[in-house]
């Protein structure tokens, strides 16, 4: 059962928003950008968002599966002491509609770094800052640094 706090945050948010919500709440020293391999990274965490590292056990799917293009679910085998098993992962079209929503909603935190958009939990919002007030002057403009971007 969810912590009411969690439960509350969820709200109306569909199976895969809340599955990307949960890796993203649960990862606070992460942050991801819309790279395919980072949108690979999160549909495979999804499917087991407590572990402490994304798994990699999870057989690679046929990358036409896995493009840009694909939408919603596809399964990926996954292995469990020595026995395979399905399990749901979603595509990284699915996965960055996700990110793009949570973001839109303000139920994570989005900012510009390097003229990429990364994705972060809003608790990592200060250990962010305190790494960029680490860099020079310079360096730090050279990051372009912007909070809070829509997509």
């Amino acid at each position: 059962m969810p912590h009411m706090d969690f439960a509350i945050k969820l709200g109306d948010l569909n199976k895969s928003q809340r599955a990307i919500l949960e890796v993203v709440e649960s990862h606070l020293d992460n942050m991801w950008c819309t790279s395919i391999s980072d949108l690979k990274e999160l549909a495979n965490w999804a499917t087991s968002p407590h572990l402490p590292e994304a798994p990699l056990d999870a057989k690679r799917v046929e990358e036409d599966l896995l493009n840009e293009e694909t939408q919603g679910q596809v399964k990926v085998k996954r292995h469990f002491f020595d026995s395979g098993q399905m399990v749901p992962a979603y595509s990284p079209k699915t996965v960055k509609s996700a990110l793009s929503t949570l973001s839109d909603e303000k139920r994570i935190w989005s900012f510009r770094l390097y003229d990429r958009t990364y994705y972060a939990s809003h608790e990592s919002k200060r250990r962010v800052k305190r790494w960029l007030s680490k860099l020079p002057p310079d360096q730090l403009e050279r990051a372009g640094f912007q909070e809070y971007v829509e997509e």
